[in-house]
């Protein structure tokens, strides 16, 4: 099971990289290089996150991109929710179809139990908390 996808791990990358420029305009090519992410990747990333509103876009030479919401308001709850849609450990389909069981199934209500503790963690990472958590693994 990959519960973190590439898509949500590079625009948690991103975001972070504008967190730490606050209120600059970056180049899609610098967080790019940067960050190491493919310039087709985070092109992706970037439109998909202003269309969410959580980064605004200014065309020009002096153009880029910058976050519209505050580096504490955005969690990796938010993000996964945009990248990956609903945060779920066991999605309990049989093929494309719900499981027949799945109302009376005990494990699977030990599984939602874990999720909904999953969901509670991811809420409490923020941007803003990864940067100080960067911050403070330079100093070690």
């Amino acid at each position: 099971m990959k519960f973190f996808k590439k898509n949500t791990d590079y625009a948690v990358r991103a975001i972070m990289y504008l967190a730490k420029n606050r209120g600059k305009y970056i180049s899609s090519t610098e967080i790019s290089e940067k960050e190491d992410i493919s310039l087709y990747f985070i092109r992706r990333i970037l439109q998909v996150l202003t269309n969410k509103g959580i980064i605004s876009s200014r065309e020009g030479v002096s153009g880029g991109v910058k976050l519209s919401i505050d580096a504490k308001n955005i969690n990796v709850t938010k993000l996964m929710k945009i990248f990956q849609g609903k945060i779920e450990l066991s999605d309990c389909k049989l093929k494309q179809d719900p499981c027949p069981k799945r109302s009376q199934c005990v494990i699977r209500k030990r599984i939602k139990n874990i999720e909904d503790k999953v969901i509670t963690e991811f809420n409490n990472i923020t941007v803003e908390r990864l940067l100080k958590d960067l911050e403070v693994a330079r100093w070690r």
